[in-house]
């Protein structure tokens, strides 16, 4: 996967996820945010203000990056998520164990 589709800021400590969170794309993205879990010293903050789309498998990636962070003591944290996403979120329960920085999302 490369940088023109998953950002890393050091600036503002997050991940910029790409427009689509999907099957096609979510290889790429597992790896991507195994190594950023794997080299975090603090919580993972997954900036979901891009995407567009995300299915099951997409759901699928967050929740393993969910678990990986937990296991590694650190939380993984979801920022700005579109209207949809959000809907997507709340529909499937996400949002009770995604931990969400709602102050964030004006950034």
């Amino acid at each position: 996967m490369g940088t023109e589709t998953l950002h890393n800021s050091t600036a503002t400590g997050t991940i910029l996820l790409p427009i689509a969170v999907v099957a096609t794309t979510a290889a790429g993205l597992r790896a991507e945010l195994h190594r950023a879990v794997d080299l975090a010293a603090g919580p993972v903050v997954l900036d979901l203000s891009a995407v567009e789309r995300m299915d099951v498998v997409g759901l699928g990636v967050l929740m393993g990056a969910h678990r990986r962070a937990a296991a590694r003591g650190r939380d993984l944290r979801v920022i700005r998520p579109s209207r949809r996403v959000a809907a997507v979120l709340h529909v499937t329960g996400l949002d009770r164990v995604l931990y969400r920085r709602p102050e964030l999302d004006l950034l």
